[in-house]
């Protein structure tokens, strides 16, 4: 193993860990999140951490009341250049 593949390993396992408290609340894993964050980030690569995980905060906390609001409709609203308000405003 290259001292790169090394590196690049323990950042994996450092992102995954930094999904761990919010994964928790969000009833899921935190691999499940870095997984999930990986396929955002790829499909808008502007997409940061701190957004996905608002959106996946947003969408668990609101979208009992409004089925509307999804992580996935939050995330396409910032992939189309708006922000996670606009989004919101746009979903009722």
């Amino acid at each position: 193993m290259t001292q790169r593949a090394g590196m690049a390993g323990r950042q994996t396992e450092r992102e995954v860990q930094g999904f761990r408290g919010i994964a928790k609340r969000l009833n899921t894993t935190p691999q499940a999140l870095e997984t999930a964050y990986d396929a955002a980030k790829a499909a808008n690569p502007n997409l940061t951490r701190g957004q996905f995980v608002a959106a996946n905060v947003v969408a668990h906390n609101l979208g009992e009341k409004n089925p509307a609001i999804t992580t996935q409709a939050i995330l396409d609203g910032l992939k189309s250049g708006k922000s996670i308000g606009q989004t919101l405003r746009s979903l009722g």
